[in-house]
């Protein structure tokens, strides 16, 4: 098996319990769970080297529920390509694997192999059932993904970082992912055919964080529960009836809202523009047209608005000294259809 090999070619000891070897005695009498609980904090690769401790932990890494793959400590990507297999191959697939993460770093010359890699780690999680993935490609704009033709049918959480994702069907990108609750998009380029919008359309998607894209997307989330929005171009959240948190970060805007949220409970906001502005953005409506409308926040327990110190479009006296500005109308716009709410305005000196 190749990963036995890897650590007999390494030349790693491998420490047997015997006399004096008090060490060994100890980490022999760690508990299952604790041991696995250990190894999840781990890289896949520094977890099954700990198979040399001592005999009873020699073969703990092929129950691991928890795989996290990265090349950081491979000289060639092709080795590392070969460990993935051979850790895959070689688990035991009597014990569920709950999560798996794949990142990788390198020049791009090296995109075949990764193109090998996340081949065989989505094949994996469509034969093992996996129900968390997490996949991130620093440094290869070359990785395009259609998620739509994967046949996870257990996966329930979805994190992607830097990857290049391509839609081609009306239906949406992640439509394929049926059991699908938890989906973070972190710094990834969205396309789709003739420039029209990306669209996230999922019916049990429930918590949505969103991070520095460039590409405007559509949500429609009937179940969506949390919203999270930092450095993002453009959102146009066409349906999310049950949303209850929605939390906003930076400059890039427009963010626009249906405005039947009646479960929204708490909005938190930060950014150096007006609120006035920023709510304008929103909602689609001038500070006096909203004036002579009904509140569309009807259950609103908390609402916090405060600078975002972080722009990288602000000024260095905006940096020390931010401001954030709502004019009364606004205010009670906001606040008149919730009388239980809590409202903060934060300020920093």
């Amino acid at each position: 098996m190749y990963v036995d090999s890897y650590f007999h070619k390494g030349g790693v000891r491998r420490m047997d319990s015997g006399t004096g070897n008090v060490n060994g005695d100890r980490l022999s009498n760690f508990p299952y769970d604790l041991i696995h609980k250990i190894l999840a904090l781990i890289d896949t690769k520094h977890a099954v080297m700990t198979s040399s401790l001592s005999s009873r932990w020699r073969y703990i890494w092929t129950s691991m529920r928890h795989l996290n793959f990265s090349n950081k400590h491979f000289h060639t990507m092709e080795k590392f390509f070969e460990f993935v297999k051979g850790v895959l191959s070689g688990r035991n697939n009597q014990i569920q694997v709950s999560s798996v993460t794949l990142t990788t770093h390198g020049r791009d010359d090296c995109t075949s192999f990764v193109r090998r890699i996340l081949n065989v780690i989505l094949n994996y999680a469509v034969s093992h059932n996996v129900q968390q993935l997490s996949l991130a490609f620093p440094c290869y704009r070359e990785i395009t993904m259609t998620p739509s033709a994967w046949d996870l049918q257990a996966l329930t959480t979805l994190n992607l970082k830097l990857v290049e994702l391509y839609d081609d069907k009306s239906a949406g990108l992640f439509s394929n992912l049926f059991n699908l609750k938890n989906l973070t998009l972190s710094f990834c380029m969205l396309r789709r055919r003739h420039g029209s919008k990306f669209n996230i359309c999922h019916p049990g998607l429930c918590n949505l964080p969103l991070e520095g894209g460039c590409s405007r997307v559509t949500v429609v989330t009937p179940r969506l529960k949390n919203l999270i929005i930092k450095k993002w171009k453009g959102v146009h959240v066409r349906s999310a009836p049950d949303l209850a948190s929605l939390r906003c970060e930076g400059h890039y805007y427009p963010l626009q809202l249906p405005a039947d949220l009646l479960h929204l409970e708490k909005v938190d906001i930060s950014s150096f523009r007006p609120f006035d502005v920023i709510l304008r953005q929103i909602l689609g409506s001038s500070v006096e047209l909203i004036t002579h409308q009904p509140s569309p926040f009807a259950n609103l327990k908390s609402l916090t608005i405060h600078p975002n110190s972080d722009s990288i479009y602000s000024t260095k006296k905006q940096q020390t000294q931010p401001i954030v500005t709502m004019c009364t109308e606004v205010k009670n716009y906001l606040l008149d259809g919730s009388p239980e709410v809590t409202f903060t305005m934060v300020s920093h000196d």
